[in-house]
């Protein structure tokens, strides 16, 4: 479901934080997420919201909006990612945007939290592009909601060149068009493009300039933008506390920030030094009133 919608203007762009405390009306949902062990009516270990109250157990397992873990920094809560085994695969996506990506310059920045454990994984942030190439057809496509775009970035911290050895604590990741290392999934058999990517990483600038000089590509749409964990990271058990998705280009620019909370959130808990200033006030009174007595 969503939650409070928060509009303020900078410069000429709407800044925009919107709460999210489930998948739903907000624009996310349950991408491309995975069951070691289920199947599918298709035969496969795809999930898929709303299909079954089986499938929805699953994704919930693995998918779930919660309260901490602390202190995030924007709100109480987070969404929290699991995948216990190789298999598992855990994605929240947004369907709702949509961006030129040959033209437009992009600044995101997200906050992860992640406990020990599950090696050295951490959170991907990842862009579905609709290229004039040809998007993959079939029912697992469709599941996965692979039939709506054809190429996928992926931004993964430890492949970035960065030691991810950071647990139990809050770490922000910005990328933007000079900064980050992302990867390449080409669902697209005979593109004009390379085939899936490892390696080198290239960073978004360095991706929209092949884009713009393959002859054969014509129009790139970001169509979906995703956070989660991929297989092959079993034991990984992590969060997102926001994400902030900033747009320029030809259109009006955009600043979209999205903050993962619990459906019923907690009271913020009080930093130790106001804590402490809170507790000496209290005695402030207490003595205060004994001398009046007296």
């Amino acid at each position: 479901m969503g939650g409070l919608l928060v509009a303020a203007m900078g410069g000429q762009a709407l800044a925009v934080t919107t709460v999210v405390t489930g998948l739903g009306p907000a624009g996310w949902v349950s991408g491309d997420s995975r069951a070691d062990g289920h199947v599918d009516v298709n035969g496969n270990n795809q999930l898929v919201s709303g299909r079954n109250a089986v499938e929805d157990g699953l994704i919930a397992d693995r998918l779930e909006f919660v309260n901490g873990p602390p202190v995030p920094s924007m709100g109480t809560g987070s969404v929290h990612f699991e995948t216990p085994v190789n298999n598992d695969k855990a994605t929240l996506e947004n369907r709702g945007v949509s961006n030129n990506f040959l033209t437009d310059s992009f600044d995101v920045e997200y906050a992860w939290y992640r406990a020990p454990g599950g090696g050295v994984a951490a959170p991907a942030f990842k862009i579905g592009i609709d290229t004039n190439e040809a998007n993959p057809v079939g029912p697992k496509a469709v599941d996965r909601g692979e039939d709506r775009f054809d190429k996928i970035l992926v931004y993964e911290p430890y492949q970035d060149g960065a030691v991810v050895t950071s647990d139990n604590v809050w770490t922000t990741e910005n990328i933007n068009g000079t900064t980050g290392g992302f990867w390449m999934v080409n669902l697209t058999g005979g593109s004009a493009l390379p085939g899936t990517v490892l390696s080198p990483l290239r960073t978004l600038d360095e991706w929209q300039l092949l884009f713009n000089s393959t002859a054969g590509i014509t129009s790139a749409t970001i169509n979906s933008i995703q956070l989660g964990v991929g297989s092959f990271n079993a034991n990984q058990d992590s969060h997102v506390d926001y994400l902030t998705y900033n747009v320029t280009g030809a259109a009006a620019p955009q600043e979209n920030t999205w903050d993962f909370e619990a459906a019923t959130q907690q009271p913020a808990v009080p930093e130790p030094v106001t804590a402490g200033l809170g507790v000496l006030g209290l005695a402030a009174i207490g003595l205060v009133t004994r001398r009046r007595k007296s």
